[in-house]
């Protein structure tokens, strides 16, 4: 199987496991949820970035060493926000394709986040572990947010390389 359908295939399942949180409270019910957003029709991912660093972001690269830490950062915005609690519903799903074309890593809700945001777009951070015997090539992470609420979601990918 070549790398583009494992990469097509791990995306789907993580399509499918995407559902409907509950309503924010259990006294609102699904119709008050959709009265009582703001609805956009798309959810967009951006500003995709990859940082090495010990314990933190700190440089922005696409090349690392075996035994390093990728920092995967991005912004979302076009998500669901509920008014009455300032609440949204977030979920992040993370597959890593290594230079042989095999899924390393696939994490199904990395974030689940269902909170009050105070600003949009909202920023989120991933962290990735390469081991010591990772390796050497091009590599591709690949991002996917869904909109817990609107079902709708958003997929990109990154390339970078351990040396």
């Amino acid at each position: 199987m070549n790398k583009k359908l494992l990469a097509e295939l791990a995306v789907c399942l993580f399509l499918v496991a995407c559902g409907k949180p509950e309503p924010a409270t259990k006294s609102t019910s699904e119709s008050e949820i959709v009265q009582k957003t703001e609805t956009p029709k798309t959810i967009k991912l951006s500003n995709l970035q990859l940082f090495s660093g010990e314990k933190s972001p700190a440089v922005a690269t696409t090349l690392f060493e075996k035994n390093s830490t990728v920092w995967l950062t991005y912004d979302v915005q076009g998500f669901t926000l509920i008014k009455e609690t300032g609440k949204i519903g977030l979920r992040q799903d993370l597959v890593v394709i290594n230079p042989s074309g095999q899924i390393i890593l696939a994490m199904p809700a990395i974030i689940q986040y269902t909170d009050v945001i105070s600003k949009k777009p909202k920023s989120f951070t991933n962290k990735i572990n390469l081991g010591k015997n990772a390796a050497s090539g091009k590599y591709t992470a690949i991002v996917n947010i869904c909109d817990l609420y609107n079902l709708v979601s958003d997929r990109q990918e990154i390339s970078f390389s351990v040396k």
